[in-house]
């Protein structure tokens, strides 16, 4: 004899059907991953001559009049969590202007051929560029991807999933 209740089985089924719903609703779709194409301005230069003629620096005298345009992508969760254990010395410690090299490195493309732009062989001439550049513009676009903070406030069926704040008072 079945020592379980009908109403113990419907609460059983109902369970398990929340639980299926969950399921297709995060496992069973398809995963959409959020980009953003951004406009980048070189800076424009132009050579600093001495008396005699002769090139002897470069002075910044604005930026180009035309963009170009550049993809920033969402990794996967593997691929986050591989970026993070990449950024992590041997003492332990996270090292955050790594992080956004690395994140320019591997999340950002050639809108056009959808190409990554910068391979692992870029990295020594990408991490001689100036601070504050491109790089780290690219790569700072790609660590706001890596977050929920866009979708969280857009999304008026999430969960608010960042940190609030709370009072010293």
């Amino acid at each position: 004899m079945n020592s379980t209740t009908k109403t113990e089985r419907l609460d059983s089924a109902k369970t398990e059907s929340s639980k299926d719903r969950l399921r297709r609703l995060t496992l069973g779709r398809a995963p959409q991953f959020r980009h953003k194409v951004i406009d980048y301005y070189p800076p424009k230069y132009q050579d600093i001559l001495n008396e005699e003629g002769t090139v002897v620096g470069l002075e910044h005298v604005g930026f180009e009049d035309e963009p170009i345009k550049v993809e920033v992508r969402q990794p996967t969760v593997k691929e986050r969590n591989e970026l993070i254990k990449s950024c992590r010395g041997k003492d332990g410690k996270f090292d955050e202007m790594e992080f956004i090299l690395q994140a320019a490195i591997r999340f950002v493309y050639d809108p056009v051929s959808g190409d990554r732009l910068y391979s692992k062989e870029d990295y020594d001439a990408l991490s001689q560029q100036p601070a504050g550049d491109f790089v780290d513009q690219f790569g700072g676009e790609a660590v706001e991807l890596l977050t929920l903070g866009e979708r969280t406030k857009d999304s008026p069926s999430s969960r608010k999933m960042l940190a609030t704040k709370t009072s010293t008072d």
